[in-house]
This record gives C-alpha cells, sequence and structure tokens, in this order.
C-alpha cells in the first residue's frame, strides 16, 4: 500500500490524497503501508489512529501556506514508524516561516519513530502535546533547524547538559521525556 496508490504525486498539493491515505491505514489494518512521498501541503495533515502498526519510508511534507501545524500524530499505539517524517519550509529569515509548529505529537503510546525533522517554524519544530500518555514513546532521531526566534549558525554547536539523570534503568530501558518542546537551540 503506498501514497501513489491513493492519488498523491510528488511534487504537487498532496493534502487531501494524503490525508485519504492516512485516514484509511490508520483505520484499517494493511499489514506495512508505505509512507514514501515528497508533497506540498496546503494545510494540516494528521495521523489518527492504530490500525495498521508498521509504516516504513520518509513522509516529505512542504507547506506551501501559512498553518499552525503541518504534520499532527495522534493516537497511536503499538506502533512502529521504520523511516519517519520529514516537515517544513524557509530558511533562516523568520519572516519566509509558514508554520507555526513543525510537527505535534500527541496521544503516542508503545511506539517507535525513526526520525522526525522540522525546518523553517515560527516556534517549536517538534512538540509533544500531552506528556501524560507517552509510555514507551521512542523517537529515534529528531532534527529541528531554523525553528523558534534564534536562527542558529550553522558553525555553531550549542550544547545542554542534563542533571539529576536517575540511571536507575536496565539494557534496553527508556528515558521519560521530561520537557515538552524541542527546539533546534536546546540540542
Amino acid at each position: 500500500m503506498t501514497p501513489a496508490a491513493w492519488g498523491v504525486v510528488d511534487g504537487t498539493d498532496g493534502t487531501t490524497a494524503l490525508q485519504t491515505y492516512f485516514n484509511y491505514i490508520a483505520a484499517n489494518d494493511v499489514g506495512k503501508a508505505d509512507l514514501t512521498c515528497s508533497v506540498n501541503i496546503s494545510s494540516t495533515v494528521t495521523y489518527n489512529g492504530e490500525a495498521t502498526k508498521y509504516l516504513d519510508g520518509l513522509c516529505k511534507l512542504t507547506p506551501t501556506a501559512a498553518m499552525t501545524t503541518g504534520l499532527a500524530l495522534d493516537n497511536m499505539r503499538d506502533m512502529v514508524i521504520a523511516g519517519g517524517f520529514s516537515v517544513g519550509t524557509g530558511s533562516a529569515s523568520y519572516s519566509t516561516r509558514l508554520l507555526t509548529y513543525g510537527i505535534t505529537v500527541g496521544q503516542v503510546r508503545n511506539t517507535t519513530i525513526d526520525r522526525l525533522t522540522a525546518f523553517g517554524c515560527r516556534r517549536d519544530g517538534v512538540e509533544l502535546t500531552t506528556l501524560g500518555n507517552k509510555n514507551s514513546l521512542d523517537i529515534r532521531k529528531v532534527t529541528a533547524y531554523y525553528c523558534g526566534a534564534s536562527p542558529i549558525v550553522a558553525s555553531t554547536q550549542y550544547t545542554r547538559t542534563y542533571t539529576g539523570a536517575a540511571n536507575a534503568g536496565s539494557s534496553g530501558s527508556t528515558v521519560p521525556v521530561s520537557y515538552t518542546h524541542l527546539r533546534a537551540h536546546e540540542t
């Protein structure tokens, strides 16, 4: 099952066709669904459901109009997303940014997502919106650049030191996320 089979054409406005595809695979178990596409979006695209447990490929979304969120992930449980999502457009210039938030993650439990990438957002690249129910959420790589009010200069490295780690887990255990927003300058 692929986005192209549902009328998603790379390089065009795929908002409606991609949303229809996401609605179908979220509500119906198709075994393995392919996410591979590179489309423009004119409004928020939402993946809301958990029927298909395995998603593969990289879904690249480029906004063509101003919107609050490019991609919303919600009500996902016991899933594996091998690949991920890339959302954004714009540059270091704040005035060219069309998204307020790149990707919002709501009620997502017992799920692994290989990659979330957001760029050109006026605020946060990736926002975890409902921290209370993120049991075993494993996001393997988060990349956010040109997000927030202060663009990052490519030659400058920014780090954040975390203190007070419990270090009480065992091999393969996960660390609970204690922050709600990820910005490029908080890596």
